[in-house]
């Protein structure tokens, strides 16, 4: 999500999901967000990664 502009679906297939509310869910337990807001926060903040969202759920 954050080197690629490929879409969320296309990362979903790419990455062996075959549902895409199966990846979001998925998603958001790991990184608590959802994919695009996790793009969203590194892209308002440039080169800066926010430590936060960067982090796994423990």
């Amino acid at each position: 999500l954050i080197e690629t502009d490929m879409q969320v679906a296309e990362i979903c297939y790419h990455s062996g999901y075959e549902s895409i509310s199966f990846f979001y869910r998925q998603f958001k337990k790991v990184k608590n967000c959802s994919p695009q807001h996790f793009r969203a926060s590194f892209k308002q903040t440039g080169d800066h990664m926010i430590p936060s969202l960067l982090q796994t759920a423990s």
